[in-house]
């Protein structure tokens, strides 16, 4: 029996490590996730091989290797290792010293503490080099960064995954959300973050201090009021929200000490400029921007919301208008100090989020020069950034490309003639993949796909119904495109507005919606009837992505209804569910610029009061769905407002695998009102998780400061329905229990009658048994 017990464990045993070994085998072969890193070696025969982090985050090390013939060929040579700040590159050796030197050796090793004090060695890189008898050194080899500054970034969640592809580049966050993006592209203008206080200027004054390598950076504190509010109310709609750092102004332009932020001789009035790397207090400004930023929107508390995606410049392969350094720059200089800046934004997001992407911006110009003197495609760029990058140490950068038809004034792509092959001019929604089977071909990491942004917009003229059919039937037709290719994560739509000769806005300058607005709100929704009806010019190419994607592509729920009109009271049955009169705000918090909330005592008691100018928004997270739970109505109580306008309520609900969205727009009027809003679809939908609830004030005068309090936040059902039902409760509980007596009463009938038969019967022995003994 022992022996049959030894035979049974070791046989368990052995096929225990055969599921382990394929386990592994498995794992080994999948490609790693995107963002974060599994390369901690150049591939470079003589020169610094590797500068890694140990597991601590504490020390830093360099390791080097010279081949056997070099070592042969300079034997009694000096090797000298150098550490470049940050942003540098080999070409400032000169007034640099050497932190090490050893005798030619075909391996070396360098350690140093990653801080000391308050510098750090995060973003310096490191170069061999052998000096000369002129005193001058000869790099060896390409600088390498640290690989690894994953090592120093807290425990966190892998990159959010977003519901659909559908994605906005706009400031307004009222649309974003009303119009259901699950991606959104905000800019940062570099040099509205970086301030420069002056005593004489007290505005200038009005920053936030932080303290980097050693330097306190001065950050403007409204600019980065306005990103935070952005950025949290979008990140808890679960928006996945990319910042795209730009340069608006002319180095000439800037403040004296930001001047070094561009290159003096780029042209003026381009529409970007190049950031300078190459120069060190500007390569310390975007470094500290960098780190400040990444620190701010990873935090485990969300406190400032969540933002894990970096993009850098626009359409940077043009280097005279849409990212302007000047005509006479040297290409590949361009494209070294462009990999610097990219390498500085990656170390300082992915320090502090492992997950954390960073991407490349291209313009559409895929295999022709900029249209402007100045510039290459954006294939010829893909390739000598991927070959600069990786002489440094490849990571897994990711690409934002521009796809538009080459005419501005095009309005239907699909049948674009210069946007077809691999060999195409240009690169647009109907042949994006010409560009995910390069990378997926050429440019992959650690076998792994890169991931892929695609922005996109086309005309529609207000004033040409037939243009603006094609709009909506071009933007319907680029979805299903890009939702068929695996490799996109993002369609991002741009602009929001029409703006002067360019009509590509979802909606027109003066605010009126496009038909492509509607397409845009419903595409990834299960009401999509609009979509199919608008994207009929687009022919039998959509309809056979539609065929094939549209069960995948459907993943909302979207409920859209107006504020009822005005409703008996005394026939609703109402509960709170937010009372300001306590004397809280009860976690709401404003959005949009500008906006204010305080409690304002009204009658005696506290009330919400919201002040703005324009457009304003406040938001709650977390309202927990039972209180909405088959509700019938929400109502919003106001006991003062200043003016009249809109009052639009959003309600959205986010899970896994589950968006349900609720909005509804009423009108209010100077004075005191209820405004009601029926919700009962969206109740009967909902499930047990959380849910964010925001109201949007639109004043009829944009011009005019506003009030607008509001003293409760209520549900309501109708009694009618509530009475019905308990009067039906209580009909069925009587018709029970008479049913129930009844019953009783029979059962204690039946048994008093069985028993006095059962006597009767006893009975009758006994007196027949009398008469025989009398006899």
């Amino acid at each position: 029996m022992k022996n049959r017990l030894r035979n049974i464990t070791a046989v368990m045993a052995l096929l225990l490590l055969c599921l382990l070994l394929l386990a592994s085998c498995s794992s080994a072969g999948k490609p790693s996730e995107t963002g974060t890193i599994s390369l901690t070696e150049v591939a470079q025969a003589d020169g610094v091989r590797s500068v890694t982090l140990n597991s601590r985050g504490t020390k830093l090390t360099v390791r080097s290797t010279l081949s056997s013939g070099f070592v042969e060929n300079n034997s009694r040579t000096t090797v000298y290792l150098f550490e470049l700040p940050p942003g540098v590159g080999a070409d400032s050796l000169p007034g640099l010293e050497p932190v090490y030197s050893f005798r030619a050796s075909t391996k070396s090793t360098w350690s140093a503490p990653l801080a000391e004090g308050s510098l750090t060695r995060l973003y310096c890189s490191y170069v061999l080099a052998t000096k000369g008898d002129d005193g001058s050194y000869t790099p060896i080899g390409a600088p390498v960064p640290v690989l690894n500054p994953e090592v120093l970034a807290p425990g966190g969640q892998a990159f959010p995954e977003a519901m659909s592809i559908k994605g906005l580049a706009a400031d307004s966050v009222a649309d974003i959300l009303s119009l259901g993006t699950s991606h959104a592209l905000l800019d940062v203008a570099i040099e509205d973050f970086i301030a420069i206080p002056r005593p004489a200027e007290p505005a200038s004054l009005n920053t936030i201090d932080y303290v980097f390598n050693g330097i306190t950076y001065h950050f403007n504190d409204a600019s980065l009021r306005e990103l935070d509010r952005k950025v949290k109310t979008l990140s808890a709609e679960s928006v996945i929200v990319y910042l795209r750092f730009i340069l608006n102004t002319h180095p000439a332009s800037l403040a004296d000490k930001l001047s070094c932020l561009g290159f003096a001789d780029a042209p003026e009035g381009a529409r970007h400029y190049a950031v300078n790397i190459n120069n060190e207090d500007c390569a310390g400004y975007m470094a500290a921007l960098f780190e400040f930023l990444a620190k701010r929107y990873t935090r485990s508390d969300r406190a400032f919301g969540f933002c894990g995606a970096f993009i850098i410049g626009h359409d940077v392969n043009d280097w005279s208008v849409s990212n302007a350094a000047g005509g006479d720059i040297d290409p590949q200089a361009y494209v070294a100090s462009y990999a610097r800046l990219v390498r500085l934004a990656r170390i300082a997001l992915v320090s502090n989020y492992a997950h954390g992407r960073v991407y490349i911006s291209l313009g559409r110009n895929w295999n022709t020069p900029a249209d402007s003197p100045g510039g290459m495609s954006s294939s010829a760029f893909l390739a000598s950034f991927n070959a600069t990058n990786t002489a440094s140490g490849d990571y897994n950068w990711g690409v934002a490309v521009s796809a538009e038809a080459l005419d501005p004034t095009d309005s239907s792509i699909w049948d674009d003639a210069l946007a077809t092959g691999a060999s195409s001019q240009y690169l647009s929604p109907a042949n994006i993949n010409v560009l995910t089977y390069a990378l997926s071909k050429n440019y992959t990491f650690a076998g792994g796909r890169r991931s892929v942004i695609c922005a996109f917009g086309v005309s529609g003229d207000p004033a040409d119904d037939s243009t603006l059919g094609n709009q909506a039937a071009s933007y319907a037709y680029a979805y299903y495109k890009a939702a068929a290719d695996s490799d996109i994560d993002a369609l991002i739509y741009s602009p929001l507005y029409d703006s002067g000769e360019d009509k590509r806005g979802l909606a027109a300058e003066n605010g009126a919606k496009k038909p492509v607005w509607e397409v845009f709100a419903l595409i990834d929704t299960k009401d999509d009837g609009p979509v199919v009806a608008a994207a009929a010019p687009a022919g039998s190419e959509f309809d056979y992505m539609y065929g094939n994607l549209s069960e995948a592509v459907k993943v909302k729920n979207r409920f859209d209804a107006k504020a009822t009109a005005a409703v008996d009271t005394k026939k609703l049955k109402f509960s709170t569910i937010i009372d300001f009169s306590q004397g809280e705000l009860s976690g709401f918090e404003p959005v949009s610029t500008g906006a204010g909330i305080d409690l304002q005592p009204v009658s005696g008691r506290p009330a919400l009061r919201i002040l703005g100018l324009g457009d304003t928004g406040i938001i709650r997270e977390s309202v927990s769905s039972l209180l909405l739970s088959d509700a019938g109505y929400l109502l919003v109580d106001i006991p003062e407002s200043s003016g009249e306008g809109k009052l639009t309520l959003r309600l959205s609900q986010i899970s896994k695998n589950r968006h349900i969205t609720y909005e509804a727009t009423g009108s209010y009027l100077p004075g005191s009102q209820t405004v009601c809003f029926d919700i009962s679809e969206f109740a009967g939908a909902i499930d047990r998780e959380d849910i964010n609830l925001s109201l949007w004030i639109s004043p009829t005068d944009k011009e005019a400061p506003f009030e607008l309090t509001i003293s409760s936040i209520s549900t309501a059902n109708n009694r009618s329905t509530a009475a019905s039902i308990l009067w039906t409760v209580v009909l069925f509980l009587l018709v029970f229990f008479v049913l129930l007596l009844l019953l009783a009463l029979f059962s204690r009938l039946y048994h008093k009658i069985r028993r006095r038969r059962a006597r009767k019967k006893r009975s009758q022995p006994n007196t027949a048994l009398a008469n025989r003994d009398d006899a």
